[in-house]
């Protein structure tokens, strides 16, 4: 696991405590030929993918994320020099409400990295989108 990956997997345990699973069958996604892995899940909730390379990897990645069984959706995409942050955001929200209803997916670009964190800041980023989601538990 790359230190971006690392960094927002540790957030997202942080948030949803034992209900982030980030291996198994639950991140599984079927294809007739083959089986694609997401990075996690909120159980029974959202499929979670985390992404900082281009547009076009991205795009790759929103494909796993809109065949995921659940039918919610959240994408994290974390800064980096190789990605135009340029109306990414909204580019991957469009593509994602061409094929799902626009309330069940979120997309949030991140203020930090795994080399520039700023958790505090991402934390309230991410648990938002959750929280619209439906995905935490109400305390």
């Amino acid at each position: 696991m790359g230190k971006h990956e690392k960094y927002v997997k540790d957030i997202l345990k942080s948030i949803a405590k034992g209900k982030f699973v980030c291996s198994g069958n639950q991140i599984k996604v079927e294809y007739p030929a083959i089986s694609a892995r997401i990075d996690g899940v909120i159980e029974n909730c959202c499929a979670i993918e985390i992404e900082s390379r281009t547009a076009k990897q991205i795009r790759g990645a929103l494909l796993d994320l809109t065949n995921h069984k659940l039918k919610k959706k959240l994408l994290i995409i974390i800064r980096t020099p190789s990605l135009s942050k340029r109306n990414i955001v909204e580019h991957c929200e469009n593509i994602l409400s061409n094929y799902l209803n626009k309330k069940n997916n979120q997309v949030v670009l991140l203020e930090g990295t795994g080399n520039n964190q700023k958790p505090k800041k991402d934390k309230i980023k991410i648990k938002n989108a959750l929280s619209k989601l439906g995905c935490l538990s109400p305390k």
